[in-house]
């Protein structure tokens, strides 16, 4: 029967149909690269030949089409070299999913959350944070990581077989079902799959969210050295993961978990969609509708962080609403996915106000005596996962969020400015609709169509039928992702801050789409809702790459590590130049990046010229003369820097090209070497000629002889001690011969703490022989070091006479 509210409905789809059709028209199409044939042949031949291969397999070997696809993915990792990262990435799902299995069990929370995703992601959230907690300490090592997923697969192997024996099952039972959206979402997860094993060059990832996972593997352990980099206290769970793939498989491993983390997502979106009263096909439905966002393309392009946060936010705001819902076993689970959306990225806070107004609405569905219990378990979990990296970012700053709202903590170590990108705008306006769809350039560093065009077609339809249909549990899911979006924009408009509530709004799109087309409603209705489904899909397709500028997709680095290096020659020579500062950088001197930040892969701490080390950056600043450069560089123990020939201004590049000579160019950039003149040029020993007392202790004062030298055995040393700085780097020189036959001597210092307590030994022997030479070693003092005692002195008793002794920073 046709209602006056269907025609209402009926007429907000035709005009989100209509403004979408405008906006086409309107678009620039010869400047719209990403929608032309040749950036969108790669996707087209895998999202449509991917999809027909899974239909093929599966019907040839009578598994369900999503067995097929994994059949796919394993032949296709085979193909391009990648089959350990991917056993490293199944190995850390199924290690978590043992890991949350056995805490859910053992909590006794009900079967609902023991559901795999549920049981993956809860596990996700406890390995992670004791990641996070061993990164202080320098064990950080492949084989302790292996340990570390064994571990848990061994104890729980029970429970392993269990999920492995379901999970088998379940692609033999449900032979040749599903439907042409299965086999769209099996050919778009292919894309992601693909997009997901090239190699990483996006900014963000270079700068910090690959950086981080190399440091621990190369340095093994995180310094969270804020004077070093700005941003070492913040929450990093999402980093954490990261480097769990990247210390067992590398850089692909790391890509590989954070494919992971889209496809849980992608799980959780069905779940919603489900338990709010979608059908199981309209389910589907909004899993596709989600992967086929543009903006979730670009998660899986780069290393950004958003896909392991909007995992766990998303599944905990499902397991939130659940307890709402008189589940309320299920709050330790609600504690600990929330709780690690918070450990993941501060912004979670703007999901928080809605879930909290529907958690005190639903009080009588938990508020009683038994439910007590489990919900103080969850509010504590997600205090203990969620608080631990604030607090100690308070410890250790007074800011809990540093450095950001320092305008409100007020730490000492940052400024009190407001911390705010200028390039995003903020709050909603009236055409925000259009504006997000077309005008994406606003709210993220992409082109049109970057945020999917599900919102300019689908969202006030949808919001007007789930209001008249009274789906409760449908428009919780809009209440939260609407008010993160509102709260999220107040203070910055961007888009990847929004990502979970894409995921509640897919869902909520699903169970609109599942009254849409269901009886109930008149045939216009049904079709006009059918066309809309289609088109969103089609049209999201068509801009799949409008969100990210690195979703290239090419056979050659997908293939040999000699592809990889030519594509990265092109598209990013910056990490050439890394892998080389590191063969060369044999002391692990500090390097300085006078380019972007893209400092990932370096076994070195890297110093750049921005926001990220602010003391370094005013020192640069004021340096306005080539020598001052150089004595900054020098008393930072810069020997290696790197310079882009197009960063900041021709006299700042110019000054640094004076201060150091070239290694070799990659492109636009160059790994240099700062010029001896600026190295070890501050002399801290005091009479290094010997030419007076002053300085120097001697066993015998007769050792000190005429003619500026002296003469010292193993057991009467001549030492003077200098204060010192550990991560420095010192240059110390001993000049001697002997007038018998060649004997050994020592370069010598050891170290003190600041309490004058030993703490080791650094000893280097040289052969001196009857002419004078001068022995040189460079060398760093030990963690905790504050002094050091330098000899003159014999390896054994037979003396040497010393003419010189330097010992310069």
């Amino acid at each position: 029967m046709w209602l006056p509210i269907q025609g209402l409905v009926l007429a907000s789809l035709l005009a989100g149909m209509a403004a979408a059709v405008i906006g086409l028209q309107r678009l620039d199409w010869a400047r719209h690269s990403v929608v032309s044939w040749d950036a969108l042949r790669p996707y087209a031949i895998l999202i449509g030949g991917g999809a027909l291969a899974t239909e093929a397999i599966a019907r040839w070997l009578r598994i369900h089409r999503f067995a097929a696809l994994g059949a796919i993915v394993v032949a296709g990792a085979l193909f391009c070299g990648a089959i350990w990262p991917l056993a490293a990435a199944l190995a850390f799902v199924l290690s978590s999913c043992v890991i949350g299995r056995g805490l859910l069990r053992l909590a006794k929370v009900p079967l609902p959350y023991q559901e795999p995703v549920g049981c993956f992601l809860v596990g996700a959230a406890v390995g992670g944070t004791i990641v996070g907690l061993w990164a202080w300490l320098p064990l950080n090592y492949p084989g302790v990581y292996a340990l570390g997923l064994a571990v848990p697969l061994t104890i729980g192997r029970r429970s392993a077989l269990e999920m492995l024996g379901a999970l088998r099952r379940a692609a033999a039972m449900h032979a040749g079902s599903g439907g042409f959206v299965q086999l769209l979402i099996a050919g778009t997860v292919l894309a992601h799959f693909a997009l997901a094993l090239m190699p990483e060059i996006g900014h963000d990832a270079l700068a910090t969210h690959l950086f981080i996972p190399t440091q621990l593997l190369e340095r093994r352990a995180w310094g969270f050295d804020i004077g070093t980099y700005a941003w070492a206290l913040l929450p990093m769970l999402g980093d954490w993961m990261f480097a769990i793939g990247h210390m067992l498989a590398g850089e692909r491993g790391a890509r590989l978990i954070n494919l992971c983390f889209i496809l849980a997502s992608a799980f959780v979106v069905r779940d919603m969609a489900l338990w709010a009263g979608a059908s199981v096909r309209c389910a589907r439905w909004s899993s596709l509708l989600f992967l086929c966002t543009p903006l979730a393309l670009l998660e899986t392009s780069s290393l950004y962080i958003e896909s392991v946060w909007t995992a766990f936010a998303a599944a905990g705001v499902l397991a939130l609403l659940r307890v709402v819902g008189r589940e309320r076993d299920g709050a330790l689970a609600a504690g600990v996915l929330l709780g690690a959306a918070l450990a993941a990225k501060a912004i979670t806070l703007t999901l928080l106000p809605a879930l909290l107004l529907l958690f005190l609405a639903g009080f009588r569905g938990w508020g009683h005596r038994k439910a007590l219990r489990p919900v103080a378990l969850g509010v504590g979990a997600m205090a203990l996962i969620g608080g631990l990296p604030y607090a100690v970012a308070w410890a250790r700053t007074g800011n809990p969020m540093f450095p950001y709202l320092n305008q409100v903590f007020k730490s000492p170590l940052w400024s009190t400015l407001p911390f705010e990108d200028p390039r995003w705008t903020k709050g909603l306006h009236w055409n925000a609709l259009q504006d997000i769809t077309f005008n994406s350039v606003k709210f993220l560093e992409a082109q049109p169509g970057a945020s999917g065009f599900q919102w300019l077609i689908l969202l006030v339809p949808c919001l007007l039928l789930l209001a008249w249909q009274r789906r409760w549990r449908a428009l919780a899911l809009v209440l939260v992702g609407l008010s993160s979006i509102v709260l999220t924009f107040h203070s910055i408009a961007y888009l990847r801050y929004v990502f979970p509530a894409f995921v509640c709004l897919a869902a909520a799109f699903g169970v609109a789409m599942t009254a849409g087309v269901g009886p109930a409603m008149a045939v216009p209705m049904r079709w006009a809702f059918g066309f809309a489904a289609v088109a969103v899909i089609g049209l999201n397709l068509v801009f799949i790459r409008s969100a990210t500028y690195y979703g290239d997709i090419a056979l050659k680095p997908l293939l040999s590590e000699e592809g990889r290096d030519s594509y990265l020659a092109e598209w990013l020579p910056i990490r050439n130049a890394v892998e080389l500062a590191n063969r060369l950088n044999v002391h692990r001197s500090p390097v300085a990046f006078f380019s972007d930040l893209l400092a990932a892969g370096l076994n070195s701490d890297a110093l750049h010229v921005s926001w990220y080390n602010r003391g370094f950056e005013a020192d640069v600043v004021a340096a306005d003369t080539v020598d001052k450069l150089g004595q900054v560089l020098a008393r930072r123990s810069v020997d290696y820097l790197i310079l882009d020939a197009h960063w900041k201004t021709r006299a700042q590049r110019d000054r640094v090209e004076a201060a150091s000579d070239l290694v070799l160019s990659f492109g636009d950039v160059a790994l240099r070497k700062l010029k001896t003149d600026y190295r070890f040029s501050t002399e801290l020993l005091k009479n290094t000629d010997f030419s007076t007392g002053e300085g120097w202790t001697f066993t015998r004062p007769e050792q000190r002889q005429a003619r500026e030298r002296v003469v010292v055995t193993v057991s009467t040393p001549g030492t003077q001690r200098v204060e010192v700085s550990p991560g420095r780097r010192y240059r110390l020189a001993v000049t001697a011969e002997c007038s018998g036959a060649p004997t050994q001597g020592r370069l010598q210092v050891n170290w003190e703490d600041k309490s004058q307590r030993f703490l080791s030994a650094s000893i280097r022997l040289f052969t001196c022989e009857d002419r004078s030479q001068t022995h040189v070693w460079e060398l760093q003092p030990p963690a905790g070091a504050a002094a050091g005692s330098v000899f003159a002195t014999s390896h054994t008793e037979a003396p040497i006479t010393v003419t010189g002794v330097s010992f310069r920073e």
